[in-house]
């Protein structure tokens, strides 16, 4: 979440030496996307925010993420040395459970790769705030635990959330997506989300193995012959 207002950072007592990576964001990954905000409420936040896509690097890398972390912010163009990449089920991250993850993943399947502009850039993050708040399956930024709704009051904050709503209601019945995230004890954890090959590529990829290796078989039998 990148507040409208300046947040205080919260402090965390936890060994420097577990924290390896080093993230800096740059800014929004889309332009206008401060032409849209919204007011977030949950059980245990109400804030003013943007929603959207962050891009920068990550351990010099460039890199795309978005937030899961409605309590926490961050300043642009900072070098943040204090993340850590987890795995589903870690201490540090209690909401990241693997049903979360995989609920993530579906999101991020059915709807990442369709996301071009600071409308669905918001409307994905709108949703990922909605999953990691709420619990399956009734998922929904209109009032299951998160409620979005416009904060500058035009027709683009609108379309966002009910285009995430739509998203959240419409899930993929599976997730080709590995998702992580990079914890911080001061910072917005954010999400690492990879693309996994599907069945169909795991099938493929054996069957040229197995000519590779039926083809290296041939080959050493004419060498003996």
């Amino acid at each position: 979440m990148k507040r409208l207002a300046i947040a205080a950072l919260l402090a965390g007592l936890v060994s420097p030496a577990a924290f390896a990576d080093v993230i800096k964001f740059s800014g929004f990954a889309y332009s206008n996307e401060t032409s849209v905000a919204f007011n977030i409420k949950t059980a245990s936040a109400t804030e003013a925010s943007y929603a959207g896509a962050f891009q920068g690097t990550l351990n010099g890398k460039s890199f795309l993420t978005y937030c899961v972390d409605l309590l926490q912010s961050f300043s642009w163009n900072t070098s943040y040395s204090d993340y850590s990449l987890v795995s589903p089920g870690s201490s540090l991250v209690p909401w990241f459970t693997t049903a979360k993850a995989y609920d993530l993943g579906r999101l991020f399947t059915g709807y990442a790769a369709g996301v071009t502009d600071f409308v669905g850039s918001s409307a994905l993050q709108l949703a990922t705030w909605a999953i990691i708040t709420e619990t399956a399956p009734n998922y929904s930024v209109k009032g299951n635990g998160l409620t979005a709704t416009p904060y500058y009051g035009n027709a683009n904050e609108t379309l966002a959330i009910n285009t995430a709503d739509t998203w959240l209601h419409n899930l993929p019945g599976y997730s080709n997506y590995s998702i992580k995230v990079e914890y911080s004890p001061a910072e917005q954890d954010m999400i690492v989300a990879s693309k996994v090959p599907e069945p169909a590529t795991y099938v493929m990829l054996a069957g040229g193995l197995g000519l590779l290796a039926a083809s290296r078989r041939r080959q050493r039998v004419l060498a003996i012959a």
